[in-house]
Protein backbone atom coordinates (compact mmCIF):
# COMPACT_ATOMS: atom_id res chain seq x y z
CA UNK A 1 0.00 0.00 0.00
CA UNK A 2 1.71 3.55 -0.94
CA UNK A 3 1.99 5.94 2.10
CA UNK A 4 -0.38 8.41 0.82
CA UNK A 5 -3.13 5.90 1.00
CA UNK A 6 -1.80 4.42 4.41
CA UNK A 7 -2.53 8.46 5.30
CA UNK A 8 -5.87 9.09 3.63
CA UNK A 9 -7.15 5.65 5.86
CA UNK A 10 -5.59 7.29 8.78
CA UNK A 11 -7.27 10.68 8.14
CA UNK A 12 -10.51 8.71 7.95
CA UNK A 13 -10.14 7.02 10.99
CA UNK A 14 -9.56 9.80 12.77
CA UNK A 15 -12.66 11.82 11.31
CA UNK A 16 -14.55 9.23 13.06
CA UNK A 17 -13.00 9.96 16.55
CA UNK A 18 -16.09 12.16 18.15
CA UNK A 19 -15.32 14.83 20.51
CA UNK A 20 -11.94 15.05 19.90
CA UNK A 21 -11.26 14.79 15.96
CA UNK A 22 -10.78 18.25 15.41
CA UNK A 23 -7.82 18.03 18.07
CA UNK A 24 -6.33 14.65 16.03
CA UNK A 25 -6.81 16.26 12.40
CA UNK A 26 -4.83 18.91 13.15
CA UNK A 27 -2.40 17.00 14.98
CA UNK A 28 -2.04 14.67 12.11
CA UNK A 29 -2.15 17.84 9.78
CA UNK A 30 0.74 19.44 11.68
CA UNK A 31 2.85 16.47 11.89
CA UNK A 32 2.70 15.89 7.83
CA UNK A 33 3.60 19.14 7.29
CA UNK A 34 7.02 18.35 8.85
CA UNK A 35 7.67 15.91 5.64
CA UNK A 36 7.31 19.17 3.12
CA UNK A 37 9.13 21.65 5.30
CA UNK A 38 12.02 18.78 5.72
CA UNK A 39 12.37 18.48 1.92
CA UNK A 40 11.82 22.07 1.19
CA UNK A 41 14.75 22.54 3.81
CA UNK A 42 17.27 20.00 2.09
CA UNK A 43 16.31 21.75 -1.13
CA UNK A 44 17.48 24.80 0.22
CA UNK A 45 20.25 24.42 1.99
CA UNK A 46 21.77 22.11 -1.34
CA UNK A 47 21.18 25.01 -3.18
CA UNK A 48 22.80 27.46 -0.33
CA UNK A 49 25.61 25.41 -0.38
CA UNK A 50 26.71 25.96 -3.76
CA UNK A 51 26.76 29.33 -3.64
CA UNK A 52 28.53 29.24 -0.11
CA UNK A 53 31.62 27.96 -1.39
CA UNK A 54 32.01 31.24 -3.73
CA UNK A 55 30.80 33.69 -1.63
CA UNK A 56 32.25 32.71 2.05
CA UNK A 57 36.09 31.67 2.20
CA UNK A 58 37.93 30.11 5.80
CA UNK A 59 35.76 29.71 8.65
CA UNK A 60 33.27 31.84 7.12
CA UNK A 61 32.16 29.22 4.98
CA UNK A 62 33.05 26.27 7.63
CA UNK A 63 30.60 28.27 9.79
CA UNK A 64 27.92 28.60 6.83
CA UNK A 65 27.80 24.41 6.99
CA UNK A 66 27.42 23.98 10.09
CA UNK A 67 24.43 26.47 10.00
CA UNK A 68 23.34 24.51 7.32
CA UNK A 69 23.76 21.41 8.62
CA UNK A 70 22.03 22.30 11.73
CA UNK A 71 18.64 23.12 10.63
CA UNK A 72 18.24 20.23 8.11
CA UNK A 73 19.03 18.17 11.35
CA UNK A 74 16.77 19.99 13.20
CA UNK A 75 14.24 19.65 10.67
CA UNK A 76 15.18 16.12 10.61
CA UNK A 77 14.33 15.38 14.68
CA UNK A 78 10.90 17.30 13.71
CA UNK A 79 10.06 14.45 10.95
CA UNK A 80 11.42 11.34 13.29
CA UNK A 81 8.49 12.74 16.17
CA UNK A 82 6.27 13.14 13.04
CA UNK A 83 6.97 9.46 12.34
CA UNK A 84 6.99 8.19 15.41
CA UNK A 85 3.41 10.41 16.03
CA UNK A 86 1.94 9.38 13.28
CA UNK A 87 2.78 5.40 13.36
CA UNK A 88 1.20 5.18 17.05
CA UNK A 89 -1.88 6.67 16.11
CA UNK A 90 -2.15 3.96 12.96
CA UNK A 91 -1.40 1.54 15.56
CA UNK A 92 -4.16 3.17 17.66
CA UNK A 93 -6.23 2.74 14.81
CA UNK A 94 -5.31 -0.53 13.89
CA UNK A 95 -3.57 0.88 10.20
CA UNK A 96 -0.69 -0.42 8.62
CA UNK A 97 1.94 1.83 9.81
CA UNK A 98 2.90 5.22 7.95
CA UNK A 99 6.31 5.36 8.51
CA UNK A 100 8.10 1.67 7.69
CA UNK A 101 11.35 2.79 8.78
CA UNK A 102 13.73 2.32 11.99
CA UNK A 103 13.13 5.84 13.58
CA UNK A 104 16.68 5.59 14.88
CA UNK A 105 18.05 5.23 12.09
CA UNK A 106 18.44 9.07 10.37
CA UNK A 107 19.35 8.57 7.24
CA UNK A 108 16.31 5.97 6.28
CA UNK A 109 13.96 8.58 8.15
CA UNK A 110 15.27 11.40 5.56
CA UNK A 111 14.55 8.88 2.65
CA UNK A 112 11.63 7.99 3.94
CA UNK A 113 10.75 11.36 3.69
CA UNK A 114 12.42 12.16 0.14
CA UNK A 115 10.13 9.61 -1.05
CA UNK A 116 7.05 10.37 0.32
CA UNK A 117 6.99 14.12 -0.51
CA UNK A 118 7.29 12.95 -3.78
CA UNK A 119 4.73 10.58 -3.99
CA UNK A 120 2.40 13.62 -2.68
CA UNK A 121 4.01 15.83 -5.93
CA UNK A 122 3.29 13.26 -8.14
CA UNK A 123 0.14 12.65 -7.00
CA UNK A 124 -0.97 16.36 -7.05
CA UNK A 125 0.65 16.61 -10.45
CA UNK A 126 -1.62 14.03 -11.74
CA UNK A 127 -4.65 15.85 -10.33
CA UNK A 128 -3.53 18.98 -12.09
CA UNK A 129 -3.04 17.97 -15.46
CA UNK A 130 -6.82 16.48 -15.48
CA UNK A 131 -8.47 20.13 -14.15
CA UNK A 132 -7.13 21.38 -17.03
Amino acid sequence: MKTMEKYEKLVEAAGKEGEHKEEILDLISGQMECFGHYVHKVVKTSMSKMFSGITYEGQEYLDDLAECDRQINGDLGAVINACISLNNLCIKYGLPILCEVDTADKEAVARFAGRFVNEICSEGIKECEFME
